[in-house]
């Protein structure tokens, strides 16, 4: 599937649900940045910066997505900035206590108890060490379609050095 086609799909639900379909908000032309840190905390700390390109390898990404999704959202707590105060030229940042988006969201008073119930049999069907061992077997399939030359990139070695990157484990560490 290509970006283009995507952004069709993607334009066409949004379209639907009547939700403005945009690339960034106007007059905020720093805004991407804001978007690309948390695609680094998610999706380029797991992923990388490689081109995929291929139908195999959009396949394959959006199934790790959707694993992703689920790891991320039900077994990664974050920290949540919920003030700062700035004293002189010092910035003192407070943080809520760390919790998982799935968690805060059965907290809120105005999401539906069916919605929560929801929530809750999709968790309980979870098992986090199956779901990180998916998306590891993936990731580890979706390197494999890479070309040699950008495999190589992946570990940030120039291209004529494939002795070092057999040494090299393409995991991640999260």
């Amino acid at each position: 599937m290509s970006p283009a086609h995507r952004c069709q799909k993607g334009g066409g639900y949004c379209l639907a649900r009547g939700i403005t379909f945009t690339r960034s908000r106007p007059y905020q032309k720093n805004d991407q940045a804001h978007i690309e840190q948390k695609n680094w905390s998610v999706v380029r700390h797991v992923i990388g910066y490689d081109r995929l390109e291929s139908e195999e390898q959009c396949t394959l990404l959006e199934s790790i997505y959707q694993d992703l999704r689920l790891y991320v959202n039900f077994f990664q707590p974050v920290l949540k900035l919920i003030g700062k105060t700035h004293i002189g030229n010092k910035v003192i940042r407070k943080y809520d206590t760390a919790r998982t988006p799935y968690q805060r969201v059965l907290e809120r008073n105005d999401i539906s108890l069916a919605r929560k119930a929801r929530l809750v049999n999709v968790y309980l069907r979870l098992n986090p060490a199956e779901l990180r061992h998916r998306i590891d077997a993936k990731l580890l399939q979706l390197w494999s379609t890479l070309s040699a030359e950008a495999s190589l990139s992946l570990f940030g070695l120039p291209t004529g050095q494939e002795e070092r990157a057999e040494n090299l484990s393409p995991c991640p560490v999260v």
